[in-house]
């Protein structure tokens, strides 16, 4: 394949039959590592350079994640190459998530459905407070269809008029709304108003999907719409990845595709990230493997992974500290994760007081969603707009505004945290944006509440997170902290396969290897040999603890750190 890309790098067979695929419907499996953005980019590239784009189209891509959609969208606007053919502009890629799009979408055509400024809505989640009976019925009806991804799809259209008109009389007319309800919304919009949806299956000319196997039913919805005879789909996912089941991720939704379409399936063979270390390689394929087919014995034997035992929690903690520092003298600019399965603040916060005793580390245990981020991201924007209206804030500038908000803003646990992202953000915009867009970046994005996403332009090189928190992330090394029964699995994982009477299911396989391949370099395990378990509701108390039942499946072999 002669493009400019492939003289950047070598393209392998199975990323070429992806970037030249002529099909119209494409799910491509791609793992970690297995190069998935840089073939997604070079496929764009591809179409631009063969003049099968027409003047006025855009190519929209799309992702579950906020953060991952701005990943996605760096990596687009870093390969200068694109945009060397035909005077292709950046601005005809649109890199989003899916409420992203519905919010541009309702930002010029919300109106119609009773939505005149999207913008002005505070994102809440509905309560059962001042709701009848009946109208709770219906909002919970859809809500949780689309979590636990048990709507039908006809159902779903049956539903969302009654649903819009309980959340335009109930949330909307209060200065609120619901995060399911921007994108029913739209779905409503496009459904209702065939000129529009119209417009916008010409407008595409592809739509791109990342992490395709994240996607729910309402995702899944509206890229439907946004489909027509001529618009190309292209799918990119791994259904090892699918962690977000519990927020409505479609089951098998690799394997399914979209319905009524007839979908091609490619996979990309190659694992770039791990070809050169050998150990890693191994762990990869023997996970992968083990997802396939659990009871194959023929896995390869030499894999391993290291692990830490400590006494205890906070003795955990110390020697994780005591591991980094051993790798800091080999790689003084090398970055590290600590990765849990759950937050639990008994053995969680033990864990970390160990580690804080000698190592500085980036918190990063709380969620997008929680409350407190919420609200400290709303403030930022309306103290940013106060004193940024009329000219974008500048590099010299950023030290005094922190500080300005450090004061004004309410004190939480992580309020040390959300100064640190939101400083690395101010630093990554002053450098990246020129001053005609910067301001619409930094109050999109705090109004989007997506300030999570400068965990990677953090200046600390050691964070602790949640293995969910680290999707879509790299560092150097990972290592994976409370790895012992009752943390990972957590204690109702454990009863869910007690009931299910298996040793093993495929959502732990998949937490797993997310958190496994987070990994550049190298992956570690750690546990303790006691630690808080729950007696009552307010009542804990220590006991013995062993390693993770997932060290006993024949994935890997373990080697003792001393």
């Amino acid at each position: 394949m002669e493009t400019k890309q492939s003289k950047r790098r070598e393209i392998d067979e199975s990323q070429a039959e992806v970037i030249e695929s002529k099909e119209q419907y494409l799910l491509v499996e791609a793992p970690a590592g297995y190069g998935k953005t840089y073939t997604m980019v070079s496929m764009i590239e591809h179409w631009i350079s063969s003049d099968q784009i027409k003047n006025f189209q855009r190519i929209l891509c799309m992702t579950f994640s906020t953060s991952a959609a701005n990943k996605l969208k760096e990596s687009i606007e870093q390969d200068s190459g694109l945009y060397t053919f035909n005077g292709f502009s950046p601005k005809r890629i649109i890199s989003t998530n899916f409420h992203g799009l519905c919010r541009i979408i309702l930002r010029k055509y919300g109106y119609l459905v009773g939505l005149s400024n999207i913008e002005s809505l505070k994102g809440i989640t509905p309560s059962r407070k001042n709701l009848s009976k009946d109208k709770y019925e219906i909002i919970t009806k859809l809500d949780t269809g689309v979590s636990n991804a048990t709507l039908e799809e006809k159902s779903l259209y049956e539903i969302i008029p009654k649903y819009n008109e309980i959340i335009l009389d109930e949330f909307i007319s209060k200065g609120t709304i619901p995060f399911n309800s921007i994108i029913t919304f739209t779905l409503q919009l496009l459904n209702d108003h065939a000129e529009i949806c119209k417009f916008y299956n010409k407008y595409f000319y592809a739509v791109c999907i990342d992490e395709f196997q994240d996607t729910n039913l309402l995702g899944r919805a509206l890229i439907e719409l946004l489909l027509d005879k001529q618009t190309r789909f292209v799918g990119f996912g791994d259904p090892m990845q699918r962690i977000y089941g519990f927020l409505g991720a479609m089951p098998d939704l690799m394997q399914r595709g979209l319905p009524n379409k007839e979908i091609h399936h490619l996979q990309l063979k190659t694992n770039h990230r791990f070809q050169p270390n050998s150990n890693m390689f191994w762990l990869d394929k023997n996970i992968r493997e083990f997802n396939k087919n659990p009871s194959k014995k023929d896995l390869h034997s030499s894999a391993y992974i290291s692990y830490i035992e400590g006494e205890n929690k906070i003795d955990e903690g110390t020697k994780i500290v005591s591991l980094i520092e051993e790798l800091k003298i080999k790689e003084p600019n090398a970055t590290f994760a600590i990765l849990v399965s759950l937050k639990s603040p008994e053995n969680t916060g033990d864990l970390l007081r160990g580690i804080t005793q000698k190592e500085k580390v980036f918190n990063a245990l709380f969620s997008n969603e929680d409350e407190e981020f919420v609200k400290f991201q709303d403030k930022v924007a309306k103290i940013y707009q106060s004193n940024f209206s009329v000219s974008p804030i500048i590099r010299g500038q950023i030290d005094k505004f922190i500080e300005e908000v450090s004061e004004r803003v309410s004190k939480c646990d992580y309020i040390e945290s959300f100064l640190s992202l939101l400083k690395a953000f101010l630093k990554k915009c002053t450098s990246s944006y020129e001053k005609n867009s910067r301001n619409e970046v930094i109050i999109s994005t705090l109004q989007s509440h997506s300030l999570q996403q400068s965990i990677k332009d953090l200046e600390e090189k050691v964070i602790i997170s949640t293995i969910h928190g680290a999707k879509g992330l790299e560092w150097d090394y990972v290592i994976l902290a409370n790895f012992e029964e009752g943390e990972f699995p957590g204690r109702t994982e454990i009863d869910s396969l007690n009931k299910l009477s298996k040793k093993v299911d495929k959502n732990l396989i998949n937490k797993f290897y997310v958190a496994f391949s987070r990994a550049r370099s190298e992956v570690y395990i750690s546990y303790s040999k006691c630690h808080y378990e729950r007696n009552s509701y307010t009542e804990y108390s220590v006991v013995p603890a062993k390693i993770s039942r997932l060290s006993k499946l024949h994935l890997f072999n373990l080697k003792k750190i001393e």
